[in-house]
């Protein structure tokens, strides 16, 4: 399950998980962009994790583009202003395998919200290897060489997603688990 944060309260929380992240990842810490929209994760109806996505403005404000040149890809470049950049997606260590399962609809939720093209980020090597297991049929490209981000610890890897193709694949998905219902004739 997921929300998005509106509240002072939730923001609040959303910090003190990904305080507690980036201090176990030792990631770089990044302010929020004033255009941040902002996810938390639940499991069991206790926040467990954040995402953070915001428009993909590479002459005013990036948390990606510095380390790897989305902005030269063909497909990010001719969509710059339908691209948004995925930040601060983690999970509390005890949740992290269980609470995956929300991220690709809290995405789809975003893309039918805000019209949203591509999402690109750096993502831990450690959790894209999760999410291509358990979404191995999703549409996520890895579009460089797994690296560490200056001053961090993990690797990173480079990753598009183009929403449109995943709308298409989480319906596909949907209709798999969701079984027929049988009507019996009246006659």
């Amino acid at each position: 399950m997921f929300k998005q944060v509106i509240t002072a309260e939730d923001h609040m929380i959303f910090d003190d998980i990904y305080n507690r992240i980036w201090d176990e990842q030792h990631f770089i810490k990044e302010e929020r962009g004033t255009s941040a929209v902002r996810y938390l994760f639940y499991y069991e109806d206790v926040p467990v994790g954040t995402l953070e996505l915001l428009p993909f403005q590479p002459d005013v404000f990036t948390t990606v583009n510095n380390d790897f040149s989305f902005s030269s890809l063909d497909s990010i470049r001719e969509n710059i202003s339908n691209t948004w950049e995925m930040d601060k997606l983690g999970f509390l260590p005890e949740n992290r395998g269980k609470s995956v399962e929300s991220v690709i609809p809290c995405l789809i939720h975003h893309y039918h919200k805000y019209g949203t093209e591509y999402a690109i980020c750096l993502m831990d090597y450690k959790f894209f290897r999760l999410m291509r297991i358990r979404y191995r049929h999703f549409p996520m490209k890895q579009v460089g060489e797994p690296f560490i981000v200056e001053g961090e610890k993990s690797l990173s890897v480079p990753i598009v997603m183009h929403f449109p193709s995943m709308y298409e694949r989480y319906i596909k998905e949907q209709e798999r688990l969701t079984p027929p219902v049988k009507v019996e004739s009246t006659r």
